[in-house]
């Protein structure tokens, strides 16, 4: 028993000297720690402390520089302020006498004859003399002129103030039918969701800027066609429009309905082209809005079928040659150029505009497309086919190449540029905004409606910036249409009603130029049914 009780007091010997070190280490670790800290949390102290005595300056800085402003503005607001108010006491002072003088001239007409003195006045109840308007004549002792003067006035400044802001408000669309016709996408499964509709909301004028225009002809682009599956949709839907029942067409021409009151250069009945971005619905209804830099007068010798392929495509080519090859027909001269696909409605007016300028231009097209191209002057022709890259490859190097199909083709076209050349694809681009999440589709969201307020309801976004502005471009194109330099290509027209067939042949491998759908046609200046 004694030799138990040994082991334990030393066991109990050994675990309190082991207890005793481990606390002795433990505490001095901790001073060390806390000694090496110690700097760290001083530094973090004058850290906190600048930082929040430089919030105080800013502060006080901003309080006096908010106080200096508003006490400038004020001052120089004063001597207005005074001059509205007393131009405003002198208007008061003649509605007042007007309505003084009104008054007397009734009560001198409508003077009453004056009663028997045998017959005494009505007498008025107490409980009619117990009320608020005769209790006021009595305390106040007014003079019933008086009173009716004054109330009046507040009539008349209220019929004022009211007539000038129904004289000032918002002007509203004369031309608002409920519904329209219009060719729309139902769902993003494909060209089979293409349906003509003919419930679609009417649009009206709603800004000083916007153009009422009633739809000839529209077109089919290929950005029609990424549309259908979806593309863009996210960037709209940031933008506010609907996706459900989604109007296609990105170019139409008609005729001018209704103009806002800022519109200077366009009338109603003028016949006019325009084009409308991606990210906006489009323009294949029967009636369609879009704002004044957007519109342009149409070629006079062009029929509407016909200028309806020419907007939208030749705003992407001009952005895809001018600025972003920087061509020119100082600068284009002697310049060899690749087209592939110009059999594209882009591709055929790149061809035109690079040939018109001095290039020497060679076009890549299906073999429907090979009489087009050099009908409209490309330098050589080259039919695609299974050799094609073999002898693109053989030839001297190109300065440009524009890529009109797509990102698949562009490492075929970088083999085919000189190393100093370019590589520009007009096909539609990706827009990352399709493929992003919660967290980054709100960051996009919020910048995108930052920029979109600050660039005046407009996006830009490659390649279709030159959209926005697409009115100073259109009118160049206009002058090379009417002088015979640039032609649109027309493959096909389709009435409104077929345009199921119209997509699927947009969307086929013999397409060359544009597929049109033709809405309406047209009887002493206006559009009929």
């Amino acid at each position: 028993m004694d030799e138990i009780l040994l082991h334990i007091s030393q066991r109990l010997e050994a675990l309190q000297v082991l207890l005793s070190s481990t606390l002795s280490s433990s505490r001095s670790h901790l001073q060390e720690w806390a000694r090496q800290i110690a700097p760290c949390v001083a530094r973090l102290k004058e850290m906190f402390a600048s930082c929040v005595h430089q919030l105080g300056d800013t502060a006080a800085a901003f309080r006096e520089n908010a106080s200096t402003i508003f006490a400038r503005t004020w001052n120089n607001a004063s001597p207005i302020m005074a001059e509205l108010q007393e131009r405003l006491w002198l208007i008061l002072q003649w509605l007042k006498e007007v309505i003084a003088q009104f008054w007397d001239m009734i009560s001198q007409r409508s003077r009453l004859p004056s009663l028997p003195s045998s017959v005494s006045p009505p007498k008025i109840p107490d409980t009619v003399l117990q009320n608020g308007f005769f209790r006021a004549l009595k305390a106040n002792e007014t003079p019933f002129k008086d009173i009716m003067s004054q109330r009046s006035l507040g009539f008349a400044i209220g019929c004022v103030v009211g007539l000038t802001l129904g004289l000032n408000w918002r002007h509203k669309s004369l031309y608002s039918p409920v519904f329209m016709k219009a060719i729309s996408i139902s769902s993003a499964k494909g060209i089979e969701g293409v349906s003509m509709v003919d419930d679609s909301p009417s649009p009206v004028i709603l800004e000083a800027d916007q153009v009422l225009i009633e739809v000839v002809a529209s077109s089919i682009d290929p950005v029609d066609l990424a549309i259908c599956t979806g593309y863009g949709r996210a960037v709209r839907r940031l933008l506010g429009v609907s996706e459900q029942s989604l109007v296609l067409g990105r170019d139409c021409a008609g005729v001018v309905v209704e103009v806002g009151r800022g519109v200077a250069w366009v009338a109603r009945g003028d016949e006019v082209w325009l084009a409308v971005p991606p990210w906006r619905a489009g323009a294949m209804s029967e009636l369609v809005v879009a704002r004044e830099q957007q519109v342009a007068l149409k070629p006079k010798m062009l029929n509407f079928e016909a200028a309806a392929t020419v907007p939208y495509a030749a705003l992407v080519a001009w952005d895809a040659a001018v600025t972003q090859g920087g061509l020119s027909p100082q600068s284009a001269s002697g310049k060899r150029i690749l087209v592939r696909d110009a059999g594209s409605a882009v591709g055929c007016v790149l061809v035109q505009l690079c040939k018109l300028w001095g290039a020497h231009v060679t076009a890549v097209v299906s073999a429907r497309g090979k009489e087009v191209a050099r009908q409209i002057g490309a330098s050589e022709v080259l039919v695609a086919s299974i050799d094609l890259d073999m002898e693109i490859r053989s030839r001297p190097r190109y300065d440009i190449v524009f890529n009109t199909v797509g990102p698949s083709l562009n490492v075929l076209c970088h083999r085919a540029v000189d190393p100093d050349g370019k590589v520009i694809c007009t096909a539609p681009a990706a827009i990352p905004a399709d493929s992003y999440g919660f967290i980054f589709g709100s960051l996009y969201a919020l910048w995108a409606r930052l920029k979109y307020f600050l660039q005046g309801h407009d996006l830009m976004i490659k390649p279709w910036s030159a959209v926005n502005q697409g009115r100073t471009i259109l009118e160049q194109i206009r002058k090379l249409v009417e002088s015979g330099q640039l032609q649109p290509v027309v493959d096909r027209v389709f009435s409104a009603a077929d345009a199921e067939l119209a997509f699927q042949h947009a969307s086929s491998s013999t397409a060359v130029g544009k597929t049109v759908v033709h809405f309406r046609t047209l009887g002493r200046g206006r559009c009929l049914s």
